[in-house]
């Protein structure tokens, strides 16, 4: 297990988070049985969402509210989550709804993780921001239904080292 060091006199759980997450993200080798680095549990998530014209032709865009609440999601589980291990540095594992995967983690520094989930249709950015207990959340994609889709959503978040 690599060697932890952290700043002096900060003496904060964010120091101590910051400190797992760099010791655990530049492992070589993955044991035998996955560590965890951090937990977090993510409250409602709401935001905004445009819908535009992809073509350009009719220059329309309809904005409006979107809150992704426990009951929102399909089967009524849409608590967002993320765990983060020592078995797999380069991602972190997102639970929301029935969702389930590990995303690449596509930038980090000392107050935030960003991670990207691509599809069919275009992009989503979840950015957790664990000294602030906070997550961003971005889409960018053009859906069949709907046209071309943004959103910005954020979500209120506890984070646990583990």
């Amino acid at each position: 297990m690599a060697s932890l060091t952290t700043t002096p006199a900060t003496g904060n759980a964010s120091a101590v988070f910051l400190a797992l997450l760099a010791g655990a993200l530049v492992l070589a080798q993955a044991p035998a049985r996955a560590d965890v680095i951090f937990h977090a549990v993510c409250g409602d998530v709401t935001g905004h969402r445009v819908d535009m014209d992809p073509t350009g032709t009719t220059h329309a865009e309809t904005w409006k509210a979107e809150n992704y609440g426990p009951a929102a999601m399909e089967g009524g589980t849409g608590v967002l989550g993320f765990v983060a291990d020592d078995s797999h540095p380069d991602t972190i594992r997102v639970t929301w709804g029935k969702s389930d995967k590990h995303l690449p983690i596509v930038y980090k520094n000392e107050s935030q993780i960003s991670l990207a989930e691509t599809d069919d249709n275009g992009i989503w950015i979840y950015t957790p921001y664990f000294r602030a207990d906070k997550v961003l959340i971005s889409r960018q994609t053009s859906e069949p239904r709907f046209g071309a889709v943004g959103s910005l959503l954020t979500a209120d978040c506890t984070f646990t080292p583990e």
